[in-house]
């Protein structure tokens, strides 16, 4: 199985990523051709990064569905 996670901007992101996003338009899908990311790029991309992943994964198991209900991955189909 082959999981691929796009990154996108949420309502609940942090406002220092909020922040880059404003100024910089086409973040979180620069191109890559400039490998050369400045510090604030190269943070903004981390901490977004992190960001959706803690609330992929998140380590309690308890997440919120869109709808609001409570789900664990011990719940999730096989």
């Amino acid at each position: 199985m082959l999981l691929y996670l796009k990154p996108g901007l949420v309502k609940n992101m942090p406002e220092d990523i909020r922040q880059y996003a404003k100024a910089n338009p086409g973040f979180p899908h620069q191109t890559t051709a400039d490998q050369f990311f400045d510090e604030a790029q190269f943070e903004s991309c981390r901490h977004l990064g992190s960001f959706l992943m803690d609330n992929v994964l998140d380590t309690t198991g308890q997440k919120k569905t869109p709808g609001g209900k409570s789900w664990s991955w011990a719940d999730a189909p096989a």
